[in-house]
């Protein structure tokens, strides 16, 4: 049963546990985790599962009648009740001894209520008596029929399939990598012992000479920041050498991209981490926002959107775009960029500190480039031919399509500010004015997200290069 998950996803709904004892024999025997109901509401979860793979529920779980409306209606409260919402496509199996029972089930119970939302990707109708009987008493090899029903429907579905199949790897490899690094169990006291060393083994690696002075919350992360990397390299091997019938094709050019998949990838909450945290995208006063939008934009797509915009609302004996002159056309793509783009501006600054330096505690001064995030109907209008900009891809953010432009001309350097400094020397007044200065600094600025380490890395990568640069000198 490799198709299916190892993960304790597998949910057994059903008022006889002697009847569906041989099938939680069968996944006990094959290492396969499931949870069981007996259909009574006092033993479900006060809230409900929202990462259920396969559903196993029996019809009849009030009597051993032919199914009927009113079974249905009964039922509808606990499939209600264990599932809190569908965030993953799930397969129900139905125990029924009425295989045409099927149509009227699935219209009855999800397309014609309010449980639509939870629907299953699929339902699979199956009959006790023929795995094992109403006793509990296994029918011989039939049983091993089940798998065959399961991944064959399954199959079906290679997208939820390969999905499956990376969860299972995920658990396998978690499994795999706490047994390379830590020691095998004998005594408790022995392998804490051992634990504990390894863990500081990693931290200090991570730390350096910063070990000493890092907190107990430091030490730990930076410690599995080691198992981390391990992990990932780990994880992608195992899955890129595993076999996968998903076949993906080209799509269809004029598919909207997905920038709230974009969103996921490239950004993510700032909660809980200080503003000099490296990738921390910061607030900045808006007041010399369109300055700056309008340094690292390229006239000539301007132009050449404003004309289409003008001549698009063209009215009948105005001028063309291209007729206008030169001042014209200037206080034209003046309004466009006020009307159309000013008001969504957003100037940014970017922290782009390697994050070694950070967790050691190297950082004195910051380093910073300002940045501005722009609305997607701008993407087009930045000059793209200077490597002194770097342009995100478009993303969603607070509802809106915008991206991050950064320009590595405004690089610059910032005092860390610790809320923990302590302030000695002068007098008492000069102290309180000093406190009042950090604490308008710390007010000033507000971090609104932080950018996943693989963008952050890129926008690192190309700024070294710009720094970097030779030039060429010539007569």
């Amino acid at each position: 049963m490799n198709k299916l998950p190892i993960n304790g996803r597998i949910i057994l709904v059903d008022d006889k546990i002697d009847q569906v004892q041989p099938l939680m024999n069968y996944f006990s025997k094959n290492k396969i985790p499931f949870t069981y109901f007996d259909g009574k509401f006092e033993n479900f979860p006060e809230e409900g599962f929202d990462d259920i793979r396969i559903l196993f529920l029996d019809i009849n779980l009030f009597d051993d009648t032919v199914p009927s409306h009113q079974d249905f209606r009964a039922l509808q409260p606990v499939v209600d009740k264990l599932i809190s919402r569908v965030s993953h496509p799930y397969l129900l199996v139905l125990w029924t001894r009425d295989p045409d029972v099927f149509n009227n089930f699935k219209m009855e119970f999800f397309q014609n209520s309010p449980l639509k939302e939870k629907s299953p990707i699929d339902i699979l109708t199956l009959e006790k008596s023929k795995f094992f009987s109403y006793s509990g008493e296994v029918l011989d090899g039939d049983i091993n029929d089940l798998e065959q029903e399961l991944c064959s429907k399954l199959d079906n579905y290679p997208e939820l399939q390969c999905i499956l199949h990376w969860e299972s790897m995920v658990h396998k490899v978690t499994n795999e990598i706490a047994s390379i690094f830590f020691p095998k169990f004998g005594e408790y006291e022995t392998w804490s012992e051992e634990t504990k060393k390894m863990f500081t083994q990693f931290s200090k690696a991570s730390l350096g000479k910063y070990f000493s002075d890092a907190d107990a919350s430091t030490r730990i992360n930076s410690a599995f920041e080691v198992i981390h990397q391990v992990f990932m390299d780990e994880l992608e091997t195992q899955f890129y050498k595993a076999e996968k019938k998903l076949e993906l094709e080209n799509l269809d050019q004029t598919t909207a991209p997905n920038f709230k998949i974009n969103t996921k990838l490239l950004i993510q909450n700032h909660d809980h981490l200080s503003n000099d945290y490296p990738g921390s995208l910061i607030s900045l006063d808006n007041n010399d926002a369109s300055a700056f939008f309008s340094s690292i934009i390229d006239q000539d797509q301007l132009k050449n959107a404003v004309c289409k915009n003008y001549n698009f609302s063209l009215k009948e004996g105005d001028d063309r775009f291209n007729e206008l002159s030169p001042s014209q056309q200037s206080k034209k793509c003046s309004a466009y960029k006020k009307d159309e783009i000013t008001g969504y501006l957003q100037k940014v600054q970017l922290r782009i500190d390697p994050l070694c330096d950070y967790v050691q505690q190297k950082i004195q001064h910051s380093k910073c480039v300002d940045g501005i995030l722009i609305p997607e109907i701008a993407y087009n209008l930045i000059d793209k031919r200077s490597e002194a900009i770097y342009i995100s891809p478009i993303f969603e953010y607070q509802e809106n399509n915008v991206a991050l432009v950064v320009d590595f001309r405004t690089f610059q350097t910032k005092v860390v500010v610790k809320e923990s400094t302590k302030l000695t020397g002068g007098t008492v007044n000069e102290q309180i004015q000093s406190m009042e200065a950090v604490g308008e600094i710390l007010d000033e600025d507000k971090a609104i997200f932080r950018l996943r380490s693989a963008l952050l890395a890129d926008i690192q990568s190309k700024f070294a290069r710009h720094a970097n640069r030779q030039g060429l000198l010539y007569l």
